[in-house]
């Protein structure tokens, strides 16, 4: 009987002879420990009764169990959910008993890790895997020494916001990125508006390095008349967007029930958006779901002039025939009945310039005269160019007229200049 102990601890170990091997020199034994010890603490005595024989040194460490298995991913605390993603580097912890000797591979041997060797304890093992990108199985198992243990690693899927460059929208002219400067502003669009396409690039969402996996995307459109009143919303809620058929990921991905490549808003509004009169608004926001950041687009249905039938009540035109001599003379309430054309300042919205032009009928003191002398009234045909000095949006407004015409009862060309009441409802 041989007894291992140190200075410190009488007996850590003691060395049974089972038998002498024949034709040598040598003894077959067995050892059995009775407390943990380690190199670090100090070499151990081997001794033969009270005899020291000599000096000997190994570890005697429990039986290896793993108890926990802990994941870290940079900038992140240390977390016992056990999910990984392709293409990621993470830190893993082995905790439990007797580890200090212990080796760990993942995938029986397929995912080479390495090995912490800075961090080593026998409580504590640490190593670093990089997941592959193109990893087909939904789940990595872990080996201890050789052996399967209980613990594995769930490979999931990227699900996280994509930047908004992959959408497009389209109305009529060349497709554009809706996350360009251009739509800082709102987009004054001249001719009717017959379709707006939301486009989908889905070869930007998954690439080499700079996975995303699949979006899911909220769109809301409103439509407004031209005084801003709002007169249909509509909601399109969870739109699914699949990365590219060419995606490495993609045969990992839910395909049901995505959103097409291309979706014609006018397929999903009661108003189609080719009917909107000038000067209304079509506003459409798209974001990620559940997120309240995304972008927002306003088409404003914009006219470069406008023709329409005015009747006006102009009062103290001064009225010259051509056949009378002397500057003419003064009307009292005249009625003109003009259809008339109204321009409007480029680059702004609903911005109508103060001058009109008119051509249709004039008839001098239709209303009333300002003298008693009844051979001033008169029907005429003539042009009017008009002044309004106030904002096209006023109740009343009191433009400036100047026209020039034919008077049927005269016989006799006239010009006429002058101001007018224009009241509006």
């Amino acid at each position: 009987l041989v007894t291992a102990s140190c200075f410190f601890q009488p007996k850590i170990a003691e060395v049974f002879v089972s038998r002498e091997i024949a034709n040598t020199n040598q003894l077959l034994g067995q050892l059995r420990t009775y407390a943990l010890h380690s190199k670090q603490n100090g070499p151990l005595y081997l001794k033969y009764g009270n005899r020291t024989l000599g000096l000997i040194n190994f570890n005697i460490v429990p039986k290896p169990n793993l108890e926990k298995v802990a994941l870290l991913r940079p900038g992140q605390d240390w977390n016992s959910q056990l999910n990984v993603l392709p293409g990621e580097t993470i830190d893993l912890r082995f905790t439990g008993p007797g580890l200090g000797q212990s080796g760990f591979a993942f995938g029986d041997g397929k995912y080479p890790a390495v090995a912490d060797t800075t961090r080593r304890a026998n409580n504590a093992r640490y190593y670093s895997l990089t997941v592959p990108e193109n990893i087909d199985e939904r789940r990595i198992s872990i080996s201890m020494n050789g052996q399967t243990t209980p613990f594995e690693l769930l490979v999931k899927e990227y699900q996280r916001p994509h930047p908004l460059n992959f959408v497009t929208i389209n109305w009529g002219q060349r497709t554009h990125k809706i996350t360009i400067n251009r739509f800082n502003r709102p987009e004054l669009v001249q001719d009717p508006i017959q379709s707006i396409v939301i486009g989908f690039d889905r070869e930007e969402l998954d690439q080499p390095g700079k996975l995303y996996g699949v979006q899911y995307i909220d769109i809301t459109v409103r439509l407004r008349d031209p005084q801003g009143k709002l007169i249909e919303i509509q909601e399109l809620k969870r739109l699914k967007v699949l990365p590219a058929v060419g995606s490495m990921r993609y045969a990992n991905y839910n395909t049901e029930n995505p959103v097409p490549d291309r979706l014609d808003l006018n397929d999903r509004l009661g108003l189609n958006t080719k009917d909107l009169p000038p000067w209304s608004t079509i506003e459409v926001e798209i974001k990620h779901h559940g997120s309240n950041l995304g972008r927002k687009i306003k088409l404003i249905r914009s006219q470069h002039r406008k023709v329409d039938i005015d009747v006006s009540f102009p009062a103290g035109l001064l009225a010259n025939r051509f056949n009378e001599e002397g500057i003419g003379s003064l009307t009292g309430i005249s009625t003109a009945a003009l259809i008339q054309w109204q321009w409007y300042k480029e680059g702004e919205i609903n911005r109508p310039s103060p001058f009109r032009l008119g051509f249709g009928v004039l008839a001098l003191d239709a209303l009333n005269s300002l003298s008693d002398n009844q051979d001033n009234k008169d029907l005429g045909l003539l042009v009017m160019a008009s002044f309004y000095p106030l904002k096209n949006n006023s109740k009343v407004n009191f433009p400036l007229h100047a026209g020039l015409g034919y008077l049927f009862q005269a016989g006799t060309g006239f010009f006429v200049v002058g101001p007018g009441i224009q009241v509006s409802f």
